[in-house]
């Protein structure tokens, strides 16, 4: 996972990254602009969940500014424990995550 900040809070938060991914989840809580979408079945790891709405979760970036990544609002049972999102590839890519500079730096990534 990759402490960032969110727009709200003071300190970094639990954020997962997961390239094998092709979407971005978070808290519904973790986010603005909740908005429904058509329901969308999404199979993972733990089985098929339907999403059916959207928020724009805040992320701070390395130059200090806060860019709006659009996920699907999650309940807390859908991500691991005490963890506000999991940005998958569309995330990664739009803000330019390394994924090696997050594996280099340990203080940075939590492995389970």
């Amino acid at each position: 996972m990759v402490p960032l900040a969110l727009a709200d809070r003071d300190l970094p938060i639990p954020v997962g990254i997961d390239t094998m991914s092709s979407v971005n989840t978070c808290l519904r809580t973790a986010g603005g602009n909740l908005r429904r979408c058509t329901p969308v079945l999404v199979d993972g790891l733990g089985g098929p969940i339907e999403f059916d709405a959207i928020v724009d979760l805040p992320v701070a970036c390395k130059d200090g500014k806060f860019e709006s990544v659009e996920c699907f609002a999650a309940d807390a049972c859908h991500l691991p424990p005490n963890t506000y999102a999991i940005l998958g590839l569309p995330a990664i890519s739009q803000l330019g995550i390394s994924v090696d500079e997050c594996l280099a730096d340990r203080r940075r990534v939590l492995f389970a």
